[in-house]
């Protein structure tokens, strides 16, 4: 119309001013505006034409109003929408107004001062009344609006949208400023069919409504949000209209998002698409049949099975084409189904096909219910079984010959693990003789048979025998092991010779007398006979005999037999082949004892021959050395004695001269003081003593050397045993002394009164020279090791390690020699019984027990590498015990020093000894 929409909530969807008449005498206005509501609420329109709005500076604004029902998409009343059209302003009271200014004059007859008043101030109350229940009902219509899952737009005529509800913002995917100002015609909707096709702006549901007038409901059309997902509404559109016009002003559009909805229909029509594909397509026969049995719908599996089409079938119930020996089988487990006692079952039945043949089928049944649990229909899963009947058939016509072969393959396999057994136990030794006696003992076992022989083919060159080396046998039967003459056997002999199988059931049917009297006479009155020929060729035979009575041997006990003496055939084998491996192993360890005992002789030997020639060498450069030595000094030694006499000669002159000329000249008398002839005259004296004195020292020196070499004596000799370890002890001097930092090694002597001692002084000097050798490099070696303890703080430097070696030599008695631990003793046996023994203990770091059974090994050494050779002890070993018959003996402890015991006797035995 030509008025505004809406009062001050101009525009906004809710806002409702009460009008109030202008009627004299008005009913409340609370109770009129309730009855006009509820008659719009029940789908009247409500009109008025003249009533007035009570505006807040207390004027009146007279309007024309129209309230319609609103509806929901459904179709329901939803609330109410009032519409109001502003009238001609008129006055009840006026102020003055200024002067010159008009006075307003009211149209009623006029009023006293008094009544205005009176009316104002009713009017007033009136307003106040109204504002509060229109402000109770815009609240309530706002909240109805805004708590809609229905998105709401209001268009104008022109179709641009004017306001909307949060429902809207959300459906649409849009904000309430981005949704105003728009049309149903906006491209931007990029609306579509059900069918995909654009749906044209002009054909919109509220566009139809505002050129026509007409409702809309339920249009389903398509709308792209603006991230480009395709959202599905379904649109209602109601037209708004003056009282006396029928073109709209307004219209309004609900819509709800049945997106999901059309994917669940999507979705529906796809999995009943399925289920029709699959029920038709189906490899067994399905239908579905009512509580009371109808058939109401079958595929075509189960028509093939039956042999009815379909229409046929339809017509029929399930028990119609059951057989009828079947039927109330059937219908116990319908009952069941229907009770609830089960959920499905499965049986298998018979079918009257239509041709009135009979099908086998297997029947799988369900029930379906409804929602509130009531039976609907059943499905039947039908699968056609007459092949697997037919097999049943078969198998229960076989089962009979199954079973006799099953009984048969038991004993094969009975017989296959007693065979594996004997054969396990035939095997598990390689002693000829107890594989023979595990083998007869196993037979006669298996066989339950009263007893088994082996026996030997002996060809011997006057009379072969047959030997019987093991038997196992029942407790009462007697011992038959022992020699059989080969013509005592008879013509059956040759066929065991030739390896042929003897099998005779009843000895009564042989046809041989010989062989016959021979088993009788043996007691036999069955007899198995099994040759063999073992790889070295030997022939023997396992002889199976029963006693008690006549035994028919069966096919399977020979071939058990059979396979038996293959492994006996494969065990001799073995047992052969490892006797020949243990003798051949016993040659070869005599041998490898012979080789040993050679190699060590021969280590022994070069190891003499090396050292022998070092000592030699050695002994050549000494005496040599010695010997030029002792020429000059014998000289200078000579000559010393003239020497002195000729200077105490001068001497002597010199005083006689000083006594007879007291006051020499001058020029003597400054080179007496020159040469201080004094101190040289007391000097001069000792002087020639310390000459003296040098040249005895280099003198007992060469005898050291000579006599440690002993180059100028051969073979044995009566020597002093003291002077051979004082020369060696000479000759080491040089390692015995002190040297800054390092502290000499004490020579401790303990020397007994020994008698000369007949031996080879040059040998025995070698084997004091590598005893004391070993002795101080056990020292040095303790030395080192005890500084660099200091060094590194693991000793008190207080802690002060004295070197020392001691030698001790004595005599002792044959019979206390035997004894080790009495290697000390001083008692004394006869001259021919006597050892003399030289005891050499050293304070150093000792040895293991095992090191000490290595000792005297040839190239055993524990030195570093490039300091031993492992030869020394060896060769003094060979010395002391081989060569004079005596005894080199250790006593050692780890950290209790080494001490090493030279036992030598007293008159020379040569290789003879107590070694």
């Amino acid at each position: 119309g030509d008025g505004e929409m809406g009062g001050e909530g101009d525009g906004e969807i809710g806002r409702i001013d009460q009008p109030i008449t202008d009627d004299s005498t008005p009913p409340h206005p609370l109770k009129r505006w309730q009855d006009i509501y509820a008659s719009c609420l029940g789908g009247e329109t409500q009109r008025g034409d003249s009533d007035y709005f009570i505006r807040p500076d207390g004027s009146r604004q007279w309007v024309k109003w129209e309230i319609h029902p609103w509806r929901t998409s459904t179709g329901e009343i939803g609330g109410v929408i009032m519409f109001t059209e502003f009238l001609e302003y008129h006055c009840l009271y006026q102020p003055s107004l200024s002067k010159g200014e008009e006075t307003c004059y009211p149209l009623q007859e006029a009023v006293s001062l008094k009544e205005a008043i009176a009316q104002l101030h009713e009017e007033i109350t009136e307003r106040q009344q109204a504002q509060a229940l229109q402000q109770e009902s815009e609240e309530r219509y706002r909240s109805l609006i805004a708590a809609m899952a229905e998105g709401i737009v209001l268009q104008d005529a022109n179709g641009v949208i004017q306001t909307c509800n949060a429902a809207a913002e959300r459906i649409l995917g849009l904000s309430a400023d981005q949704i105003k100002g728009r049309t149903s015609v906006d491209p931007r909707w990029q609306a579509v069919r059900e069918n995909g096709e654009p749906f044209p702006g002009e054909e919109h549901p509220i566009s139809v409504t505002l050129r026509t007038g007409k409702p809309f409901t339920n249009v389903v059309m398509g709308i792209h949000k603006p991230d480009g997902t395709l959202t599905w509404l379904s649109v209602n559109s109601q037209p708004l209209l003056h009282p006396t016009e029928t073109k709209p002003y307004a219209a309004v559009a609900s819509f709800i998002d049945i997106t999901q909805s059309k994917q669940t229909d999507a979705e529906l029509r796809e999995s009943e698409e399925r289920f029709r594909a699959t029920f038709e397509q189906a490899a067994v026969g399905i239908k579905h049949v009512s509580i009371n049995g109808q058939l109401l719908r079958v595929n075509q599996k189960f028509c093939d099975i039956v042999g009815y089409t379909r229409e046929e079938l339809l017509t029929l119930t399930s028990q119609d084409i059951t057989y009828p020996d079947d039927v109330e089988k059937d219908r116990a487990y319908v009952r069941s189904l229907l009770a609830g006692e089960i959920e499905t079952y499965s049986l298998e039945k018979r079918y009257l096909r239509k041709d009135n043949t009979l099908v086998w089928v297997q029947v799988t049944a369900s029930l379906v219910r409804s929602p509130e649990g009531d039976p609907k229909y059943f499905i039947n899963v039908v699968q056609d079984i007459s092949e697997r009947q037919a097999v049943r058939r078969e198998r229960k016509a076989t089962e009979l010959a199954l079973r006799h072969s099953e009984a048969q393959l038991r004993e094969k396999v009975r017989r296959e693990a007693l065979f594996n057994q004997l054969s396990t136990q035939i095997r598990n030794s390689l002693e000829l003789h107890t594989i023979l006696e595990t083998t007869v003992q196993e037979i006669r076992q298996l066989l339950q048979i009263d007893r088994c022989q082996f026996a030997w083919y002996q060809p011997h060159e006057v009379e072969p025998y047959w030997e019987v080396i093991k038997e196992a046998r029942t407790a009462e039967l007697p011992n038959l092991t022992g020699h059989y003459p080969a013509e005592a056997v008879g013509l059956l002999a040759e066929q065991l010779l030739s390896l042929e199988i003897v099998r005779i059931d009843d000895i009564e049917a042989i046809n041989d007398p010989i062989f016959q009297q021979f088993v009788r006479s043996l007691g036999y009155q069955s007899v198995l006979v099994f040759p063999m020929q073992t790889p070295s060729g030997k022939i023997g035979v396992i002889s199976c005999s029963h006693s008690r009575e006549a035994r028919p041997w069966h096919d399977s006990e020979v071939e058990l037999l059979q396979a038996v003496m293959g492994q006996l055939f494969i065990a001799i084998k073995q047992a052969e082949l490892y006797a020949a491996s243990c003798k051949a192993t016993e040659q070869a360890q005599e041998q490898a004892a012979e080789l040993t005992a050679t190699l060590y002789q021969l280590q022994r030997t070069q190891a003499q021959l090396i050292q022998t020639e070092k000592m030699s060498s050695l002994g050549q450069l000494v005496a040599g050395v010695a010997h030029e030595i002792n020429n000059p000094v014998n000289f200078i030694y000579g000559n010393l004695i003239y020497a002195q006499e000729y200077c105490q000669d001068l001497l002597s002159l010199v005083q006689l001269y000083r006594g007879a000329y007291p006051n020499p000249p001058l020029i003597i008398r400054e080179r007496i003081d020159a040469i201080d002839l004094d101190f040289m005259m007391s000097d001069l004296a000792k002087l020639q003593n310390s000459m003296k004195v040098g040249a005895e020292r280099i003198r007992e020196i060469v005898r050291s050397l000579r006599t440690f070499s002993r180059s100028d004596e051969s073979g044995h000799k009566w020597v002093d045993i003291h002077s051979g370890i004082e020369s060696t002890l000479m000759i080491l001097q040089y390692r015995i002394k002190g040297k800054p930092g390092v502290p000499a090694i004490s020579v401790i002597k303990e020397y007994g009164d020994l008698p000369l001692v007949e031996c080879c002084p040059g040998q025995l000097n070698q084997v004091f020279m590598n005893l004391l050798t070993n002795a101080i490099d056990a020292l040095e070696e303790q030395l080192d090791s005890h500084q660099s303890e200091v060094r590194d703080n693991q000793l008190e430097p207080t802690i002060y390690f004295s070197p020392t070696i001691t030698i001790h030599t004595g005599i002792v008695g044959g019979d206390i020699v035997e004894d080790a631990g009495m290697a000390g003793c001083s008692e004394v046996g006869n001259e021919e019984d006597s050892y003399i023994f030289i005891r050499i203990a050293d304070n150093g770091s000792g040895m293991t027990q095992q090191t000490q059974k290595q000792l005297f090994d040839p190239f055993f050494t524990t030195k570093p590498a490039g300091r031993g050779t492992g030869l020394g002890l060896a060769i003094c070993y060979q010395i002391v015990v081989e060569k004079h018959g005596g005894r080199l003996l250790c006593n050692s402890a780890p950290g209790q020093g080494t001490e090493f015991v030279v036992l030598v006797p007293l008159k020379y035995r040569g290789e003879k000894g107590i070694g």
